[in-house]
């Protein structure tokens, strides 16, 4: 489980919290996705005060116990515990993609259908900052902790 200890007791199954934090995600779900079809407004703004709870919880743990940037061999033992496991640090992606799945569901006709009228040079030029900005974030995402492994 990522909740109970597991670390000390040892666990059956370490993949277990994985399982868990789904399971529990799954069960909550219904909330956000509920709150975004029926109150829009009150359904993002609890979505994304979610997202920025799970953002400070993950900064407050992370000072609080030094931990560093990525859980390397030889650091904390705990890191694992403390940061990786626990559902209130990995709800932002999943919170990210019901967002993602209610916008294309709200938006996603009207924009694939004026994005159709556009000229493909102007389709181009709009798409090619967001393919720079990507890659950049792709490279940065590799290559950044460069200095911590090496």
């Amino acid at each position: 489980n990522n909740i109970v200890p597991w670390k000390h007791t040892g666990a059956c199954l370490r993949q277990g919290w994985y399982l868990a934090n789904d399971m529990q995600f799954f069960l909550i779900a219904p909330i956000f996705i509920v709150l975004l079809f029926c109150r829009p407004l009150i359904g993002l703004i609890g979505t994304m005060g979610t997202m920025i709870c799970s953002a400070i919880a993950a900064a407050v743990i992370t000072a609080h116990y030094h931990l560093g940037p990525a859980i390397t061999v030889g650091g904390n033992p705990d890191e694992m515990w403390l940061l990786y496991t626990k559902p209130w640090i990995r709800i932002t992606p999943y919170l990210v993609g019901i967002l993602g799945g209610w916008f294309y569901w709200k938006w996603g006709d009207k924009i694939t259908a004026r994005v159709k009228t556009l000229p493909e040079w102007l389709k181009v030029m709009c798409a090619s900052p967001i393919w720079a900005v990507t890659a950049a974030v792709q490279y940065g995402v590799v290559f950044g902790l460069y200095d911590v492994f090496s």
